[in-house]
């Protein structure tokens, strides 16, 4: 890998598999106050981009198969583009709070 890719690869968000927890954690700890170190648009994509993955009355209907998670998956990609560094920034908070 040369060193452009691996050092484009160091800001994206980490842990992907977490990701959807750490979108409601975010969103959650927003609403009762106890992170607001965010803008309220990045709140705002968020919370959109959860309410369209989980609501079952998509643009494509998810019963389709593959194609059903299509607009899903573009979704979730375009709010990743628009808040990484936020949920960065986050994550990082999040793990400063950890006991011990």
């Amino acid at each position: 890998m040369n060193e452009s890719c691996s050092g484009a690869q160091s800001h994206k968000v980490k842990h992907r598999p977490q990701l959807p927890k750490l979108l409601m954690a975010i969103v959650r700890d927003y609403k009762t106050g106890a992170y607001k170190k965010i803008p309220r648009w990045s709140v705002a994509v968020i919370a959109f981009a959860l309410l369209y993955v989980l609501n079952p009355f998509d643009i494509i209907a998810d019963f389709i198969a593959i194609i059903g998670f299509l607009d899903d998956a573009a979704v979730i990609a375009v709010c990743l583009l628009l808040v990484e560094k936020d949920l960065n920034e986050y994550r990082e908070w999040k793990i400063a709070r950890l006991p011990g």
